[in-house]
C-alpha cells in the first residue's frame, strides 16, 4: 500500500469519533444501506434504518452512487477498522418536533396498504395507521372481502383526508380514521 494513503488512514483512525460530521461520497448502494468514501480505502456503512426518519423500502429512493454526502458517525470499531454512519440524525426526530392534536383533520398521503388497514404519511417521517374498521361504517362483512374492498378503493400514493384518533408521540404511533372525519363533518 502506497504509504500516503496508509498515512491517511492512520491519521483518519487516531481522530475519528462518534457524532462527528464528516464528508463522504457514496461508493456503492446495496439492499440494506450505502457505503461511503470517508477517506483513501475507508469506507463507513450507512444502513438503510439510519438514511432517513421515514420509511423508505430501498436506499436508491434518498442516495445515488457517487453522490457528495454529509454523515454523522454513530458508531467506530477501532479493532475491526469499521464505522457506522447516520444521515437522518442530522435532522430533528419529525416525532419530537411535531404536536398533532386529538380530533385534527390532516392531509396525507397513503404509503402503504396492508391487509388490516392503510399506513398514511401526515408529515414527512410520521405514518399512522387508519385501521380497515376506521374506512367506513358502511364496510361490513368478512375479513378477506373488507381486504378485497380496501385493496380496490384506495392506492398507494392516493392523498386522503383523516381523523387523528390518537398521537402518541413516545410510542411514535398514530391512530387515523376515515370513518370519524365522516361522522364529523355531517
Amino acid at each position: 500500500m502506497n504509504a500516503d494513503i496508509q498515512k491517511a488512514q492512520d491519521e483518519f483512525w487516531a481522530k475519528v469519533k462518534a457524532n462527528e460530521i464528516l464528508l463522504g461520497k457514496i461508493k456503492a448502494i446495496v439492499r440494506y444501506g450505502a457505503f461511503v468514501t470517508l477517506a483513501p480505502k475507508i469506507d463507513g456503512l450507512l444502513y438503510i434504518k439510519d438514511i432517513a426518519w421515514e420509511k423508505i423500502k430501498h436506499p436508491d429512493e434518498k442516495l445515488q452512487v457517487g453522490q457528495d454526502i454529509t454523515v454523522m458517525v454513530l458508531t467506530v470499531d477501532l479493532e475491526r477498522k469499521r464505522i457506522g454512519l447516520g444521515l437522518k440524525q442530522l435532522v430533528p426526530d419529525p416525532w419530537k418536533v411535531t404536536w398533532i392534536d386529538k380530533g385534527e383533520k390532516l392531509k396525507g398521503k397513503i404509503k402503504e396498504i396492508a391487509d388490516y388497514g392503510l399506513f398514511v404519511e401526515v408529515v414527512p417521517g410520521i405514518e399512522g395507521l387508519v385501521h380497515i374498521s376506521e374506512i367506513s361504517s358502511d364496510w361490513k362483512g368478512e375479513r378477506e372481502e373488507l381486504k378485497k374492498r380496501l385493496q380496490e378503493t384506495f392506492k398507494t400514493g392516493d392523498d386522503i383526508e383523516v381523523l387523528v384518533q390518537n398521537y402518541d408521540r413516545e410510542g411514535k404511533k398514530l391512530t387515523l380514521s376515515i370513518k370519524a372525519l365522516k361522522e364529523a363533518n355531517q
